[in-house]
């Protein structure tokens, strides 16, 4: 049984290091890629261990290239889990796609054209746009021999080059695998637990865009993260631990946000639609924070008129942003006897406050008036 060749690679960027598994062949222009990385190769063999005694990934990067052999040494259930671990995947396909990666991405939503299907469209010349910038805004070019996907409606789906209106896959029986716009040459995958896997349908469309599908998919950039959370009382500071927030208060909720750049480390990340949800089962709350160029959000939230166990909350999913989330549980109590407002302080109650004052005075002059008639 042939098993496809692999390499074991490891880099260091930015004082940053990870390691990369290589199975199948690269094109030139793909390794060139990845020699701006100062990439170190070290020989591997077929019997590559994966994951450790405890299940935990070895490595946190693999790309698989096409290859002439029917198996892989790495096998669908081994890619989920490397995944499931948050390792990152680049698969490339030729013409058709390996059994293995086949399997794995019908895991994910992703289904590639089965062998024999080739691309035709007799109508459109022009090169394909990206459909997501912030993983790669190249356009490529597509030909006979590009594999093209079907996507389910999964939201951690990322489509990135759409097939033309006049476009199809067909085989030599004449039976279509995609027509129209509905077919993808290449798709990302990002699961919550941020790691990160992309599909590219032939090695030219890889070859363009191999620069930013390194950089994306082993999160050398668009990763983001939250680094301080505060929440205090606007009227000012909780005195003991007995005293929280009550129904009615006014809170102020501060946030930074960071993203990483694999040349500069961490910078500011700065954004106009970062929101934040106070929670008790529903929002009862929904704002858009205010943010500043130091990466600082933040926004005064008037508690709500309800008692209970709520949650600040903050979940910011982007397609081909890393996925942030942070959540901060409070206590709202509700308004002791002595805490509600007096009766004379309610500008709708001054109406009823005058009325029975008005009909007590008028009691006693009529009682005063009926004394002295006597």
């Amino acid at each position: 049984m042939k098993f496809i060749a692999i390499w074991t690679l490891v880099f260091t960027v930015g004082g940053w290091a990870a390691d990369v598994v290589i199975f199948g062949r690269l094109s030139d222009a793909f390794e060139s890629s990845l020699e701006k990385y100062d990439f170190n190769s070290v020989p591997g063999n077929d019997g590559i261990q994966l994951f450790d005694i405890n299940g935990q990934n070895n490595y946190e990067n693999i790309i698989v290239s096409p290859g002439e052999e029917k198996k892989l040494a790495i096998g669908s259930t081994d890619m989920l889990k490397f995944t499931s671990n948050g390792g990152n995947l680049i698969l490339i396909s030729e013409g058709a796609t390996q059994l293995d990666c086949t399997l794995f991405l019908n895991e994910l939503g992703i289904y590639p054209a089965p062998k024999g299907y080739r691309y035709v469209d007799h109508h459109e010349t022009r090169p394909l746009v990206s459909q997501n910038h912030r993983i790669t805004d190249k356009e490529v070019g597509i030909d006979e021999n590009t594999a093209v996907s079907l996507v389910s409606n999964s939201e951690y789906i990322i489509p990135l080059y759409q097939t033309s209106r006049t476009s199809m896959s067909v085989n030599d029986g004449g039976e279509y695998w995609h027509s129209g716009n509905g077919g993808y040459a290449a798709v990302a995958f990002q699961g919550l637990n941020n790691g990160r896997v992309l599909w590219i349908g032939s090695p030219s469309i890889a070859d363009t865009i191999s620069e930013d599908t390194i950089e994306w998919t082993f999160q050398l950039r668009n990763v983001i993260r939250i680094t301080k959370v505060s929440h205090v009382r606007e009227s000012g500071p909780f005195v003991d631990v007995d005293d929280y927030y009550k129904v009615g208060d006014k809170a102020i909720f501060e946030m930074d946000m960071q993203e990483f750049n694999y040349k500069k480390g961490w910078v500011p990340y700065v954004a106009s639609d970062v929101q934040l949800e106070f929670v008790m089962l529903d929002p009862y709350q929904r704002v858009t924070l205010n943010s500043t160029k130091e990466g600082r959000y933040s926004t005064i939230l008037h508690i709500p008129d309800q008692h209970g166990m709520f949650t600040f909350n903050i979940d910011y999913k982007r397609p081909g942003l890393s996925y942030v989330s942070s959540q901060i549980v409070v206590p709202v109590r509700h308004l002791a006897n002595d805490e509600y407002e007096r009766s004379w302080e309610i500008p709708n109650a001054r109406v009823y406050l005058t009325g029975n004052t008005v009909v007590i005075a008028a009691w006693f002059v009529f009682i005063l008036l009926w004394v002295v008639s006597k």
